[in-house]
């Protein structure tokens, strides 16, 4: 695990603390955040693995 990811998990851990905290959001409404961009990221990691693979073509 790199210094990078451990500072974004921190990050988003505080963020979503605060939220919380403050009574901005509900926690469903932080889960469901959270799901929405886990999905969003896999999504994002997909095509470019498939992008990726297309311009490299045959090896």
């Amino acid at each position: 695990m790199t210094a990078w990811s451990i500072i974004a998990r921190l990050v988003v851990t505080v963020v979503w603390a605060s939220r919380l905290y403050l009574g901005v959001h509900r926690l469903t409404d932080v889960l469901g955040g959270y799901a929405l961009g886990l999905a969003w990221m896999s999504l994002v990691m997909v095509a470019s693995q498939l992008i990726d693979d297309r311009t490299r073509g045959p090896a």
